[in-house]
């Protein structure tokens, strides 16, 4: 069980290396009390903690969905976020559902290949610098425009474009400058 655990947790790890607001992550940040519901003081060891580009923080755990599903979890898991609510602070359980969901998940790890094994001829702000036309171009005509996906997935992982990675990509999806605003920012539910 730890095994598939530790993998949910890098799966989650694409997330937060991804999401355009979060500007840092940190794995296991602290040590937090929190207190039973017969008043009895516990540790806990948060699995992440988020710090977003406004400076807000969230604090994650990972968990399979078949242990929070186990009464002694849901109860801890319970007790625990009730701390952080009193202390001001946010706490999120993440589980496979939403971290495996589909196709984000797929996209997510398109993106971390093509910050591998793009050409690293060039920089990534020289490459934003061939972009013509936009702010909003169709996947299909940036592809052909910088010469492969791996180009324009390279841009939207620096941040040099946006699109919609709940949805499937295919060769009519919008993408966008960073510059062109227009409401959506790239981002995705955490």
């Amino acid at each position: 069980m730890v095994q598939w655990e530790s993998l949910l947790e890098l799966d989650a790890i694409l997330h937060f290396e991804y999401h355009p607001l979060v500007r840092s992550y940190q794995e296991q940040p602290s040590v937090e009390i929190y207190y039973d519901k017969h008043g009895q003081q516990h540790k806990c060891y948060p699995d992440f903690r988020l710090t977003f580009n406004d400076e807000s923080e969230l604090y994650v755990e990972v968990k399979p969905s078949c242990d929070i599903a186990t009464t002694v979890i849901r109860e801890r898991l319970q007790a625990i976020a009730r701390r952080f609510e009193e202390q001001g602070r946010r706490y999120r359980v993440m589980d496979e559902t939403g971290i495996r969901r589909q196709p984000l998940l797929a996209n997510l790890q398109a993106l971390h290949e093509s910050s591998k094994s793009a050409a690293q001829t060039i920089s990534s702000q020289q490459l934003a610098k061939k972009l013509t036309g936009g702010p909003i171009w169709k996947l299909g005509d940036l592809i052909n425009q910088l010469q492969g996906v791996q180009n324009v997935l390279r841009l939207v992982q620096a941040g040099y474009l946006l699109i919609d990675l709940e949805k499937p990509l295919s060769d009519d999806s919008d993408i966008c400058s960073t510059d062109a605003g227009g409401g959506s920012h790239g981002s995705f539910r955490i």
